[in-house]
């Protein structure tokens, strides 16, 4: 189908993503299409469906600056979940328990009740595109000196108050998906 910025729902019977602008939901199966996004929000991005399907998580401009917001996947109000400047990018925990999203420079994470707010990364530069680890006990995200990179991977605990981890040393690498990088702090250390 037409759009971007897609991520599986359903257990991968779905997709949500972005077309002109909206947060679509597809389910593969059918090819059925549904609007999620409210019909008067424009300017939405980073669609992520919660584990259990109900809510999408969706970055939009509707005021000044980007805001994250957790959409009913069925209808019914959506929820402002956390607002800045520059925040965009909400990813889903696998328990559902929480979501990572970034700001200009940094990651965070949040439990879907907006408790709990915790600054994950600290580091120069700017950080961007978190995902958890399939346990929750790390997040691997992109790092670079500035918005055009060139971009490096890292990984960082949540458990342990520990310093990030490089994983990627060389050229420009983007989007890192845990579960795809072996994140093992004694692996990444040897490197």
């Amino acid at each position: 189908c037409e759009g971007d910025q897609a991520a599986f729902a359903d257990a991968g019977k779905s997709v949500v993503f972005r077309r002109e602008h909206r947060i679509w939901l597809r389910e593969l199966a059918s090819g059925k299409e549904q609007q999620i996004s409210p019909e008067a929000w424009t300017h939405c991005s980073f669609p992520n469906a919660s584990p259990d399907g109900k809510l999408v998580a969706v970055a939009s401009r509707l005021l000044a600056g980007y805001n994250i917001y957790l959409v009913p996947r069925d209808g019914g109000e959506a929820r402002e979940l956390v607002k800045g400047v520059g925040t965009c990018d909400p990813r889903w925990a696998p328990s559902g328990t929480q979501l990572s999203y970034q700001t200009e420079t940094n990651i965070y994470t949040i439990k879907p009740n907006g408790k709990d707010k915790y600054q994950v990364t600290f580091g120069g530069g700017v950080q961007h595109y978190a995902g958890f680890s399939p346990d929750e006990k790390k997040l691997v995200y992109c790092q670079g000196p500035g918005p055009n990179g060139p971009w490096q991977i890292y990984s960082v605990s949540l458990v342990v108050d520990e310093d990030a981890v490089v994983l990627t040393k060389e050229g420009s690498n983007l989007y890192p998906d845990l579960g795809r990088v072996a994140v093992t702090p004694a692996a990444a250390k040897k490197e």
